[in-house]
């Protein structure tokens, strides 16, 4: 064989590798975009609807994954993914610690008197968006109710006003959040605005960094089957693609 003749043997090899790649460059890309969306884990062992996990393939390559419990309890984690041939690649990073619930008293002004509190008391969801409904209590020192208040869908109460110190806290509650009390003692003698962050307790955030790899046995358009390659059992998972 002449060195021109291995020259285009080579050449044609280079072009079958390049070729290659670009198939399953492609390739990859096609299956990452048939990925993306809602899928539910199918168990016939749940008979209840709103218990199970689903995961939520997003475009920008980041996944998340929601146990949903008993009691509209739900667990969060997520990370990146990406599919190697055959396989799905699930990469788990910190989610973060659950949020606590906040108060920040702003626009603190003084008042000619210590002996009045006005206040303005807007209040807001795990989310950051105003909530209605919250209910905010007016208590003595021995938390006995004196009167209270529900927000409207601004998020906001009516502005308070207090001439007596029996007040001695103000109590927000809501269903499924942290109580939150503020005491009043360092409120007395100002005009403030009060804003207050609330927190889900039935929402946490799971924070294990790892990574778990699924052999893709079957994909239509309906969803996946997949099977767990470290797990010693030859169990089938059904992701059903939700609408």
């Amino acid at each position: 064989m002449d060195i021109q003749n291995l020259k285009k043997e080579q050449m044609l090899d280079v072009k079958k590798i390049i070729l290659l790649n670009l198939f399953l460059f492609f390739s990859y890309i096609s299956i990452s975009q048939e990925l993306i969306g809602k899928y539910h884990i199918v168990d016939p062992s749940l008979i209840i609807a709103d218990v199970g996990i689903i995961y939520n393939f997003k475009r920008d390559g980041n996944f998340e994954q929601i146990n949903y419990g008993y009691l509209e309890e739900k667990t969060i984690s997520g990370g990146k993914f990406s599919i190697a041939s055959d396989t799905l690649i699930l990469k788990y990073n910190n989610q973060g610690k659950n949020s606590l619930s906040e108060v920040k008293v702003e626009d603190k002004e003084d008042l000619n008197s210590s002996d009045i509190l006005s206040a303005q008391i807007s209040v807001f969801n795990s989310k950051g968006k105003p909530q209605g409904g919250v209910n905010l209590l007016l208590q003595n020192a021995e938390s006995e109710i004196v009167t209270g208040f529900s927000s409207d869908e601004a998020g906001k109460f009516p502005p308070i006003l207090i001439y007596d110190d029996y007040i001695q806290f103000l109590t927000l509650s809501f269903l499924a959040h942290d109580e939150i009390r503020i005491s009043t003692d360092t409120l007395f003698g100002f005009r403030t605005n009060i804003k207050v962050n609330l927190v889900n307790f039935l929402i946490s955030y799971h924070n294990e960094e790892k990574t778990i790899k699924f052999i893709i046995t079957k994909k239509t358009s309906e969803g996946l089957e997949l099977k767990n390659l470290i797990s010693t059992k030859d169990e089938r998972i059904i992701l059903q693609k939700m609408d």
